[in-house]
């Protein structure tokens, strides 16, 4: 049986051809950056990133991360404490399940908000520029973890994907 999710180079250059397209120049720290991001399931800090990518520099890479955001190829998570992790960002609006836990981030579609998003709107009298939701949980992995009383893991090696919402 042949796996059709892309590989982690194929995703690697994905993103470097879409970074390609959006006019930023590709660089080997940028390329290293982005290999990193493609070998993580789960959301991340721009520290932890730090540490995947020796000796690129802090900096460089706080850099990198900010110019992925404003290029639409990672999503800032909002956690509950206040540190900022990122994300991949997949193609289309969506939203993301974030475990509380292990930082694993699956997304999700279709949440329905667009009524609630419209007549908000339309009480304040205001033009919709756009919304973002974190539904934080504590992912299955976690959950048969805490089942079994095995300690927390930090990453899942192979973090099964939600099923989008329709």
């Amino acid at each position: 049986m042949t796996s059709t999710s892309p590989t982690l180079r194929e995703q690697s250059e994905r993103l470097l051809h879409r970074l390609a397209e959006s006019g930023a120049r590709l660089t080997p720290t940028r390329a290293a950056v982005l290999r990193a991001l493609t070998s993580r399931s789960d959301g991340f800090t721009v520290e932890e990133l730090c540490g995947d990518v020796r000796p690129v520099g802090r900096a460089t890479v706080f850099r990198t991360v900010r110019l992925l955001l404003q290029k639409g190829l990672v999503c800032k998570l909002a956690m509950g404490d206040a540190t900022p992790r990122y994300a991949l960002s997949r193609s289309g609006h969506h939203h993301h399940a974030v475990c509380v836990r292990c930082g694993a981030v699956d997304d999700f579609r279709g949440c329905d908000l667009d009524d609630l998003v419209q007549r908000v709107a339309a009480a304040a009298e205001s033009e919709v520029l756009g919304h973002r939701l974190e539904v934080y949980v504590v992912c299955a992995q976690c959950r048969r973890n805490d089942a079994s009383g095995s300690a927390p893991s930090t990453h899942h090696a192979k973090h099964q994907k939600f099923r989008a919402i329709e």
